[in-house]
């Protein structure tokens, strides 16, 4: 590239510019020119307009100059085109991001509705990032079904660890700077929801107003599903669960306890054994739910399959089928607010119980507000009552 500068400058390529005793007279405006382009030709300059500008510089200052800018033009001209249509574009990290969703996903509607982006940015982004690995197909349409390629999943793997690791690299320098900003996204069981969360977070809210709260509601399968799609920062479950992946930090033990209405032939006792709920009918959560499943394993445990007459339905719908003397729901005391129309009996023989935790991912960082609300959680289940 040096040989050619002088070239096109009129000189010898065998020139000496630091030799103090050259004997070539070079005139002074050629000199300068030269020294300019040896600086500038290292510039990385990315577009034409900034070219263009530093050339037209030059030559106001070095007008006997204008062939050497000719050629200077031409090479960055065809640089430019070679590198933005033949080569393609750097990955960024936006077009990681977008590909880790619509990869999560398999689906690039439902991509753009969790990056708050229009779909057609979430495609274009998709396909600059596969020019940008050399028009690599990254993704593949299967009928109406997005399917990711094998080149997609490989890219996958390492787009979420840069993530990963980029968020770890912001969450660091949002803790040295001491700031609590941005959201939280919380997952719980709607029991926990309704009565442990809501004074938490009108106390977290209180204290840290810049912070954005979202509530999900779901079981602990669902939950964990979310949290491992990053759709969720931190989670209530009930235990056990995976620890692969996971820190888990125990809350509390509850008890469950069964309920009837007050025509119920058990309404005045105070406790009842599960074996004396043989012949009743059972009001269960649905399939799906730890305490469906609890329910109908605690019952085999003792000799008998329950006899299910409702199977589905929120813990306040089964205590309102309860109340209407249509069976029994077995729930957790957290579930229990209103007890003026239900009798509400201990179970014994055995106890019944289920343990909850929060959780969240071990292999990201968490933010410093994620953290910050799992303080203010743990407090507050500790200072809870629960028999």
């Amino acid at each position: 590239m040096d040989a050619l500068i002088i070239a096109s400058a009129g000189l010898n390529p065998g020139t000496n510019f630091s030799a103090p005793n050259q004997t070539n007279t070079i005139p002074i405006d050629q000199r300068r020119s030269v020294v300019a382009f040896r600086c500038i030709q290292h510039v990385n300059v990315r577009s034409i307009r900034a070219s263009v500008c530093i050339m037209m510089f030059l030559l106001s200052v070095y007008p006997s100059s204008w062939y050497m800018f000719v050629t200077f033009c031409t090479n960055t001209i065809f640089d430019v085109i070679y590198n933005k249509f033949v080569i393609g574009t750097s990955m960024e990290l936006q077009q990681l991001r977008v590909f880790v969703a619509v990869a999560n996903h398999a689906h690039v509607s439902k991509a753009a509705n969790e990056l708050h982006m229009a779909q057609p940015a979430v495609s274009r982004m998709i396909h600059e990032l596969e020019r940008a690995c050399g028009g690599i197909a990254l993704v593949e349409k299967v009928g109406r079904h997005l399917r990711i390629t094998e080149a997609g999943e490989a890219l996958a793997a390492h787009a979420q660890r840069i993530l990963a690791e980029v968020s770890a690299a912001e969450a660091t320098m949002r803790a040295r700077r001491g700031l609590l900003a941005g959201r939280v996204r919380i997952g719980t069981p709607p029991s926990v929801g309704v009565r442990l969360l809501p004074e938490t977070l009108a106390q977290f809210h209180q204290t840290y107003p810049q912070i954005e709260l979202r509530i999900q509601q779901a079981n602990t399968t669902q939950l964990l599903q979310q949290l491992d799609l990053s759709e969720l920062d931190i989670a209530i479950v009930t235990l056990p669960i995976p620890t692969k992946n996971h820190t888990i930090v125990p809350l509390f033990d509850e008890s469950l306890v069964a309920v009837v209405s007050r025509q119920h032939r058990f309404a005045e006792a105070s406790s009842v054994s599960l074996i004396d709920l043989a012949d009743e009918s059972f009001l269960l959560y649905p399939p799906g739910y730890e305490m469906h499943d609890v329910i109908i394993a605690a019952c085999k445990g003792v000799g008998y399959a329950p006899r299910v007459v409702i199977d589905g339905g929120d813990v306040s719908l089964l205590l309102r089928l309860a109340e209407a003397d249509l069976g029994i729901a077995i729930v957790p005391q957290l579930a229990l607010n209103d007890t003026e129309n239900i009798a509400v009996l201990e179970i014994s023989n055995p106890v019944l119980s289920r343990s909850m935790a929060l959780v969240y991912r071990s292999d990201r960082t968490p933010s410093t507000a994620s953290l910050t609300m799992v303080q203010a959680l743990v407090r507050t289940f500790e200072n809870a009552v629960l028999r």
